[in-house]
């Protein structure tokens, strides 16, 4: 909304405002919308940050897990890994982005379950060929709102 100046201010500066320029000043301030940060914590190795808005951005590399990747399926060989649980329950279905922070490059990562309001999908690692004793961590995403 666009305040008229000339309301505000006359040839030599600021001049006194009328009460109808201080309800349209007060009324394109209302609709103004600021969002703000509440908190950064960090929990174990998560960094949770929520915003005044209910808005929450949680973000972790895991340690590492050793996996035998050794299940056949189809041409390509997976390990359970399980859900990642996340440190707060949040308050509705988040967005999820996962990717292998260590680990071979052949392998991928495919989600087996539903996301959930506190972990994400039950994880498969996947590769090519099968292995004993492979080393992985994740890099993991969660966006979503808190309240």
């Amino acid at each position: 909304m666009a305040v008229d100046t000339s309301k505000i201010y006359d040839s030599n500066g600021i001049s006194e405002l009328s009460d109808e320029a201080i309800k349209e000043l007060i009324e394109s301030i209302d609709k103004v919308q600021l969002d703000f940060l509440v908190s950064d914590t960090i929990v174990g190795n998560w960094r949770i940050r929520r915003w005044n808005s209910g808005y929450c951005e949680m973000e972790a590399t895991t340690g590492n897990y050793t996996l035998d990747v050794t299940t056949a399926w189809g041409s390509v060989f997976y390990a359970e890994v399980g859900a990642i649980s996340y440190p707060i329950i949040l308050a509705d279905i988040p967005k999820v982005f996962v990717t292998i922070a260590k680990g071979h490059p052949c392998e991928v990562i495919a989600g087996v379950t539903s996301v959930s309001a506190n972990a994400t999908p039950s994880l498969r690692v996947m590769r090519p060929v099968s292995t004993s004793g492979a080393i992985v961590a994740f890099n993991v995403l969660v966006k979503g709102r808190w309240k």
